[in-house]
């Protein structure tokens, strides 16, 4: 299913904590939690799996730290280092373009009106 969410143009390299600017590479390489070993197991996969399609170990987050340096306080330490150091990306996935959408809700009419980035004209959709 995340194969299927790359091909379609998810950004392997999303922040998914906005305070801290970590992607899912920074989150995993900076577990600080001793787990059990099928979870550690399934912690080095996933690291692996990021590298391979492409994330980027070297975007730094708000305090200015990649995912070599939280990998410093993960207690798998070696491996975590060994992993960034060494798995190649395997996997390209195309890269879809957004498009920019300015979107109008008019509550009053019951209407939205939508206009692509350069468009003249708004469509409006009643509902």
């Amino acid at each position: 299913m995340l194969v299927s969410l790359l091909d379609h143009g998810a950004n392997i390299d999303y922040i998914i904590n906005p305070t801290e600017g970590l992607t899912f590479l920074m989150y995993f390489c900076g577990m600080k939690t001793e787990l059990g070993p099928i979870q550690n197991q399934l912690l080095l996969e996933s690291i692996t799996f990021l590298l391979e399609h492409g994330a980027d170990r070297t975007k730094k987050d708000n305090r200015g730290k990649n995912a070599f340096d939280l990998a410093e306080q993960n207690p798998q330490k070696e491996k975590a280092l060994f992993l960034l150091r060494t798995v190649k990306q395997k996997y390209y996935h195309k890269k879809v373009a957004l498009r920019k959408r300015i979107v109008k809700i008019d509550l009053d009419d019951t209407k939205i009106s939508t206009k692509e980035k350069g468009e003249s004209d708004c469509k409006c959709l009643l509902f």
